[in-house]
């Protein structure tokens, strides 16, 4: 049996930010935070959690509030 790994959503949406900055989905700036929610049709604090975690793993700076 293989183990496999349960993510939270926070989790989930990093990955899949990450996936698309590695793509180069995104060219100078990504979209704010309202932005990402809206789109992806989740709440803004599971947003900022996924942001979070990518800027612990350094490929995001923070740029301010929403941005």
């Amino acid at each position: 049996m293989r183990d496999f790994t349960i993510l939270s959503a926070s989790e989930q949406v990093a990955e899949y930010l990450r996936d698309g900055l590695l793509r180069g989905a995104w060219s100078g700036e990504m979209p704010g935070t309202p932005q990402l929610a809206a789109e992806l049709g989740i709440d803004r604090k599971t947003i900022t959690a996924a942001l979070g975690q990518l800027e612990e793993e350094g490929l995001l700076v923070a740029q301010g509030m929403g941005k």
